[in-house]
């Protein structure tokens, strides 16, 4: 499925005109769908952890600066213009570690750049605050070593997540750049009924029709939609009460 897709499937529930392209238009209609479509995404992504927006990234604690004079040897991490180097093969620091990829030197030494994305100032009572992924709409979890260990030790405040330790975390979350062509079929039900909900004023004038869409959307399809999802996953949300309980921060530690 495409943006512009999605979007004649909520006007087709309007009994709106169809667009050819919902961005390069300049109908009423395709005004309207792109005004909406990406805030009506991020809201809908959020009222769940739908498995096939799930996204995962791992920290990486920043190295050392990188030293033209250092030894280094394989495993080795160093840090240079906001990126971290992981040394393949032993060397002295001579050889630089940000030559474009195609250096021979650069892929002989050391692999490919990745952010640490690490913030300089966590609030006091945690170590570490490291910066949320700017894809994130919903976070789901830091996760542990099994699907049955995951952290509970950490907190998030603005777009930052706040963890102790000094290994960098793995977080399970939500995210918004799923490519359409992945999304569920039973979501893009759920997406054109609730972009049709919101375009249905400025399209069709009809306050009762964009009632009708709200109520398809949640009498319907969202909770047809996060059913089938729930029943393909183990995610803490999914699981039975006495799963929850048992992870619960509070009950593991009076337990324990």
């Amino acid at each position: 499925m495409t943006k512009t897709e999605i979007s004649n499937l909520a006007l087709s529930r309007l009994g709106a005109r169809r667009v050819v392209d919902v961005d390069a238009d300049t109908t009423p209609e395709a005004r309207s769908c792109a005004l909406h479509f990406n805030v009506v995404r991020d809201d809908l992504l959020r009222r769940h952890h739908w498995n096939f927006a799930l996204a995962r990234k791992t920290y990486v604690p920043q190295g050392a600066a990188w030293s033209g004079t250092a030894v280094y040897a394989p495993g080795d991490v160093a840090s240079k213009d906001g990126s971290n180097f992981r040394c393949v093969l032993g060397h002295a620091g001579s050889v630089a570690v940000a030559e474009p990829v195609a250096g021979a030197s650069r892929l002989t030494y050391w692999t490919a750049a990745y952010a640490y994305d690490v913030s300089s100032s966590p609030q006091a009572e945690w170590e570490a605050a490291w910066t949320l992924p700017v894809d994130l709409v919903r976070f789901t979890r830091v996760a542990g070593a099994t699907v049955d260990e995951a952290v509970n030790d950490f907190a998030i405040e603005g777009r930052s997540l706040l963890v102790n330790g000094s290994e960098g975390p793995s977080i399970v979350y939500v995210s918004n750049a799923v490519e359409m062509g992945k999304w569920d079929g039973l979501f893009v039900q759920a997406m054109s009924y609730a972009l049709a909900h919101e375009i249905a004023l400025d399209v069709t004038q009809n306050a009762g029709l964009a009632q009708q869409m709200q109520q398809g959307l949640e009498r319907l399809a969202l909770p047809e939609a996060k059913l089938a999802d729930a029943r393909e996953t183990r995610s803490g949300e999914n699981f039975g009460t006495s799963h929850m309980v048992g992870q619960s921060g509070l009950v593991r530690s009076r337990f324990r």
